[in-house]
């Protein structure tokens, strides 16, 4: 195992030296996002319904259903975030027109 030694410390002992902290997180560190799951279950449906629903009925080309769609598609991709994170979509969608 080596040591990563401080440039500045060249003329200390060896044995003086600390090892330098990772340079990475752990893992286990990282906080659990309780959701995630919720998401992956809210996209897969989606996108089932999405497919069975064109297959039986067609594509979605009207203006509202577009919409309808799209809000639900955020809705399914954003449940469990904060407020903050809702938001950034609706910026990024008024500041491209």
């Amino acid at each position: 195992m080596s040591v990563d030694v401080d440039p500045a410390a060249e003329g200390t002992d060896a044995a003086q030296l600390e090892p330098a902290p990772p340079a990475r997180m752990p893992l286990r560190s990282i906080p659990r996002d309780t959701f995630f799951w919720v998401r992956v279950t809210a996209m897969s449906a989606y996108a089932t319904a999405y497919v069975v629903w064109t297959r039986e009925k067609g594509a979605i080309i009207d203006r509202i259903s577009v919409a309808l769609s799209v809000a639900l598609l955020l809705l399914c991709a954003f449940a469990g975030k904060p407020w903050q994170r809702w938001a950034m979509p609706a910026v990024d969608a008024l500041l491209t027109r």
